[in-house]
């Protein structure tokens, strides 16, 4: 048999291997992208409603009112809390919309580098680090105006509740009362999600730019 006609065994040289973290992250980036959407955009259509369906209700007690006579105290408390609440919610609105349009921003970046991933495209690794960047930054960014203009929202908030409702602030350990202690755990939870949140992004920068997967998409990419 000619040698020209000899079947060639399959290379093994490491630019011809696919590394199996092409198609993991790839599979992945896709399921957090549609996740982000889904999230992002229930998170845009609250932030249109939630101050609208408030004064509805707020409304609606103030419609139940017998005319003439005085607020009962539980009425006037209720009332109470909801102007407060929508203070708040207009006091955290530019965070609120950063934080949801940044949101699908990022869904939609990574959802593209997951599918230029799956195709392993020659620039799928160019695609994946936009992402885990942008990623990253909006999270710091979120956490830097929570802990600037949030706590401080927050903290008015309860202290406004803690007013309507009359309430002493009862002692935590450490001497904190309880409006404190709500605002160490708020910020506390705030900024270990951050960093949880930072992992993943993270850790595709550091996979995907291995010179294995560069080399791969470099030489067999599309």
């Amino acid at each position: 048999m000619p040698s020209h006609m000899i079947p060639q065994p399959p290379s093994f040289s490491p630019g011809d291997l696919e590394p199996g973290r092409i198609r993991v992250f790839g599979i992945m980036h896709i399921v957090f992208g549609a996740l982000g959407l889904l999230g992002g955009s229930f998170f845009v259509a609250m932030l249109l409603v939630v101050d609208p369906l408030v004064l509805w209700f707020q409304d609606l007690v103030e419609s139940e009112l017998p005319s003439g006579s005085a607020v009962p105290p539980e009425a006037e408390m209720m009332i109470g809390a909801f102007d407060a609440l929508r203070i708040l919610m207009k006091e955290l609105a530019l965070l609120n919309w950063i934080h949801a349009l940044t949101s699908l921003v990022v869904a939609v970046l990574i959802l593209v580098a997951g599918i230029r991933l799956v195709k392993k495209r020659r620039n799928a690794v160019q695609s994946s680090n936009l992402y885990s960047w942008a990623s990253v930054g909006r999270r710091l960014v979120y956490l830097v105006l929570f802990l600037t203009t949030g706590v401080q929202a927050m903290r008015r908030y309860h202290a406004k509740i803690e007013e309507l409702t009359g309430a002493a602030s009862a002692s935590a350990p450490g001497s904190l009362n309880m409006m404190q202690l709500q605002e160490v755990f708020g910020a506390a939870t705030t900024v270990l999600s951050t960093f949880v949140a930072l992992v993943y992004p993270i850790l595709a920068l550091v996979m995907l730019n291995k010179p294995l997967v560069k080399g791969y998409l470099d030489k067999n990419g599309a």
